[in-house]
């Protein structure tokens, strides 16, 4: 287990990484935008991610639980990617009134 962790804890400690990942490299394609090779990417993702937090929120309100430390992580990290995603549209959209 992650450092003496419950299975649990550690199953957070890994996903807690993984959103530290995909916000690390959203700030980096912030930096370097490229709609036409990033929006596809995003697009995939945030289809998963709105369904994790979809059905890890479903499974919480069954359980009762109130606060899902995980399911809020994660909905952070859908609205990162959601944001992104505007930001790369109005990238595109910017590019394209500059070139035409």
């Amino acid at each position: 287990s992650e450092g003496g962790l419950p299975p649990q804890g550690a199953a957070a400690v890994q996903g807690l990484a993984l959103v530290r990942q995909l916000v690390s490299w959203l700030e980096q394609a912030a930096l370097h935008p490229s709609p036409e090779q990033q929006r596809p990417v995003l697009l995939d993702m945030a289809e998963l991610l709105f369904g994790l937090v979809r059905v890890r929120g479903e499974l919480a309100r069954l359980r009762g639980v109130a606060n899902d430390r995980q399911l809020e992580v994660e909905r952070y990290a859908a609205g990162a990617v959601s944001m992104h995603l505007g930001f790369l549209e109005k990238c595109a959209g910017s590019s394209a009134a500059t070139s035409g």
